[in-house]
């Protein structure tokens, strides 16, 4: 008789478990993955998706030689888990998109790392371990006081800010 193997444990993120959970319940081409303070400017975003033809995607705003946190409590990364001292470029972990054949490499790797630290270094470092860089795309943008210039995704929105930022993209003017 057949003994099922157990089902692999779950990941050890949130963001992995998102990445998990999406690509086991739904079809899709591109993820586009968030924080809950992000805007997306549909209008943006949806012709830049549309023009996406490439696999192998992960794209946002890249970040280069973030150094790796080896003293705060919550998102150290002990040497014996990730030798060097920078990351390698990251997509920011506000919004940033990722082809479905990437999130399944991601997934793939993921439970063969010890994994500690922010969830931006970590995807940073699981998509270089399948050869896959991260790609800059302009409309992706952190708010930096308010004037950032209809981008597709924008975060660091809150408050009463997204209303005004909403309005902003509606009247196609700069807030």
């Amino acid at each position: 008789f057949y003994i099922p193997p157990p089902p692999p444990p779950p990941p050890p993120s949130q963001v992995l478990y998102g990445l998990q959970y999406a690509s086991s319940k739904h079809a899709f081409e591109y993820l586009l993955v968030t924080e809950e303070d992000t805007l997306v400017n549909w209008q943006t975003f949806l012709p830049w998706i549309a023009s996406a033809t490439q696999r192998k995607v992960y794209a946002g705003r890249v970040v280069k030689d973030r150094r790796v946190d080896r003293t705060s409590p919550k998102l150290h990364v002990p040497k014996e888990v990730y030798q060097p001292d920078t990351y390698p470029p990251l997509a920011d972990g506000f919004g940033y998109v990722m082809s479905m054949d990437v999130v399944r490499g991601v997934l793939g790797v993921s439970h063969d790392y010890a994994l500690a630290g922010e969830d931006d270094a970590m995807m940073a470092i699981l998509t270089a371990k399948i050869g896959v860089a991260a790609q800059q795309v302009n409309e992706f943008q952190q708010k930096v006081g308010c004037s950032v210039k209809f981008p597709a995704v924008l975060g660091g929105v809150s408050g009463n800010m997204l209303e005004l930022h909403h309005k902003a993209l509606q009247r196609v003017a700069v807030c």
